[in-house]
């Protein structure tokens, strides 16, 4: 990912219920409801092609704002 070569300092992770083979950003597994990192785990929680896919989306906003520590991307 283009942002990971021009930013060395900056970690990005991926959370997905289903993990393709293949990603440009490192994905870990999840349930699809809580997040499973601890509180205020993060600067930034972006989500891309989500929430119209969920049944709770509030559960899961509820979850982004609980990992981090700044902000909410949508």
């Amino acid at each position: 990912m283009l942002i990971m070569q021009k930013r060395p300092d900056v970690s990005i992770q991926g959370i997905d219920v289903l993990v393709r083979p293949q990603t440009y950003v490192p994905v870990t597994s999840f349930d699809g409801g809580k997040i499973p990192h601890l509180d205020a785990s993060f600067d930034v929680v972006m989500f891309v092609d989500v929430l119209h896919h969920c049944l709770h989306p509030e559960q899961l906003l509820a979850e982004a704002k609980r990992v981090t520590r700044k902000s909410i991307l949508l």
